[in-house]
């Protein structure tokens, strides 16, 4: 009888776990459409505002720029808070922040605002990142990565469309309020059904050598991680008036492709989860030369519309496997040290989103041709690939772990 309730005892914390896991997910869906939504509107948004296609486009290097310094800094003090309350909070933040994008009358306000969903975004990623290892037992640490980080596909199937067209239909404003409710309910969500999560002893003395060198040995992960997030973000951000003058694609039509493309990355996530933990080096050199030949021929070859539809489910498939094996590749080769190096390539990724988002604009503004943001994509994703074909970093001691 005690081994029964034993048993009994322990399939209900393992479902407690998968449901906080889940619901984390969910919150990821909720903060990467709330991040991405200009993407959808940013036609829409410029033309309220005012103000160019490439000004417009800081709506997503701001908040880029803020999550990276906001990520490491809520990894260091933070650590000594149950992290379930610390992630409810910036859930909340995010809701609150929509709100005031929604109300801004100008691109100012509109900026200042989205400072806020810098830091809720960043903190969140610093934390959640490395919460699977935390409540699931090692060998389903993949599978639980992949649900987490199935919020962005979700985001990319679900919310991103849904919001451009709702934005695009009745204002974009309105999306912000749509997002600030979902928002809203994900942070109360958080706070009820996933498990305590409470303070680690935090930094040990004798741990500070490991950490350091899972940091080294995390380098070309990074260094990586920041090249496909430049590459892909100076293209994705303005997919819409790329979209338009490649292959003409109309504004009209332009949540129907964002479905496809979000549909495919659900697709490639799952496939990650299942697959990438195997060789995560090997899955994000295929991830990166797929992304480049994609735009390669986006950018050279008159496809058509229906066409285009094919080649961003190509590239949905293959950027929505990315986060997740980039996130295996770091657990793999940082050790013990996996959630401060997660903070690092939560700030090296939004950094990227900035740098990315920045300099397609820059392109498009200076050029007059929503094409160049496609050149510099293609040019950065080479890289990248060229990148994680020709260098290969170890695996960090036995003794330090093989999992955050």
């Amino acid at each position: 009888m005690a081994v029964e309730n034993l048993d009994a005892e322990s399939t209900r914390a393992g479902s407690r776990a998968w449901v906080g896991v889940c619901t984390i997910g969910f919150a990821v869906f909720a903060l990467v459409t709330s991040e991405l939504y200009p993407v959808g509107v940013l036609s829409a948004a410029s033309a309220d505002l005012e103000v160019s296609t490439g000004v417009a486009g800081l709506m997503l290097t701001v908040p880029g720029l803020v999550a990276a310094l906001s990520a490491p800094l809520v990894a260091v003090y933070a650590r000594g808070l149950d992290s379930r309350v610390v992630l409810s909070v910036l859930v909340a933040l995010v809701a609150l922040s929509n709100l005031a994008s929604a109300s801004a009358p100008n691109i100012e306000t509109v900026l200042a605002a989205r400072v806020a969903i810098g830091i809720g975004v960043g903190g969140f990623w610093a934390l959640a990142a490395g919460i699977a290892p935390r409540l699931v037992h090692p060998t389903r640490v993949p599978l639980a990565t992949a649900v987490v980080f199935g919020g962005v596909s979700a985001a990319s199937v679900l919310g991103v469309p849904a919001t451009a067209h709702l934005g695009n239909a009745i204002g974009w404003r309105a999306g912000s309020v749509t997002i600030a409710v979902i928002a809203a309910f994900v942070a109360l969500a958080v706070l009820l059904l996933v498990p305590a999560l409470p303070a680690r002893s935090g930094w040990r003395d004798q741990d500070s050598g490991s950490l350091s060198t899972a940091v080294r040995r995390s380098w070309l992960v990074l260094l990586v991680t920041a090249l496909v997030a430049v590459g892909q973000f100076s293209a994705f951000t303005f997919v819409g008036p790329i979209l338009d003058s490649a292959s003409g694609v109309a504004e009209s039509d332009l949540p129907r492709v964002l479905l496809g493309y979000g549909v495919a990355g659900m697709a490639g996530n799952l496939l990650a989860g299942r697959f990438a933990g195997h060789s995560p080096r090997r899955g994000i050199q295929l991830i990166a030369a797929t992304i480049t030949l994609t735009l390669f021929v986006l950018l050279t070859v008159d496809v058509g519309p229906a066409s285009t539809g094919g080649l961003m489910i190509v590239w949905g498939l293959a950027f929505g496997a990315s986060s997740v094996t980039l996130q295996l590749w770091l657990l793999q080769v940082a050790g013990r040290a996996g959630q401060l190096a997660t903070s690092a390539s939560v700030s090296v990724f939004n950094v990227a989103i900035a740098v990315g988002s920045g300099v397609g604009g820059f392109a498009i503004d200076t050029t007059g041709a929503a094409s160049a943001a496609l050149v510099v994509a293609v040019v950065v994703l080479l890289t990248a690939t060229l990148t994680a074909l020709l260098s290969r970093p170890r695996v960090i001691d036995d003794d330090l772990g093989a999992h955050a």
